[in-house]
Order: structure tokens, then C-alpha cells, then sequence
């Protein structure tokens, strides 16, 4: 095992490419770190990054409309009763 020692930058970088769905193979080889190197010293910003492109994801996702569901169309409502 070899020593190494993230820059700040270094962070930023892996944080933003894993924001951006790139593979871990690729970061590392841009980070020039193994993959098993990017995994252990970058175990944060990696999960941030990921978080972060989900989240993305999320909100650009146009919420679902009930033409999008017709199972639930027409809605029944049964009556309410007050009888004990």
C-alpha cells in the first residue's frame, strides 16, 4: 500500500466527476490513483458526488402527472358514515 495524501483540489475533482456519473476507473486514472487508492482516500467525496448526481437527478425529473397513472382514474370516494 502506497502513501498517499489528497489535495484539496484532488478532492474537489473526484467530488465533480462523481457528480457527473463518471466511473471510478476513469476518476482514479485522472486523479492518477488505483482504483483501490481513489476508493479508501476518496470514500466521502466519492458517496457526495453520487448523492449530489442523484439529488440532480430528482429534481430535474418532472413530477408524474395523473395521465401518467390512468389505474387511478376515476378516483371513488366511498361515502361517509357516522353510524356507531
Amino acid at each position: 500500500m502506497t502513501d498517499h495524501s489528497p489535495t484539496a483540489l484532488d478532492r474537489r475533482i473526484v467530488r465533480g466527476l462523481a457528480s457527473e456519473g463518471i466511473g471510478h476507473h476513469r476518476i482514479a486514472a485522472i486523479v492518477q490513483v488505483s482504483v483501490a487508492t481513489l476508493r479508501r482516500c476518496y470514500r466521502d467525496e466519492l458517496a457526495a458526488g453520487v448523492s449530489r448526481a442523484g439529488l440532480v437527478a430528482f429534481l430535474e425529473t418532472p413530477p408524474p402527472t395523473l395521465a401518467d397513472v390512468p389505474e387511478l382514474l376515476p378516483i371513488e370516494i366511498p361515502p361517509i358514515t357516522w353510524d356507531s
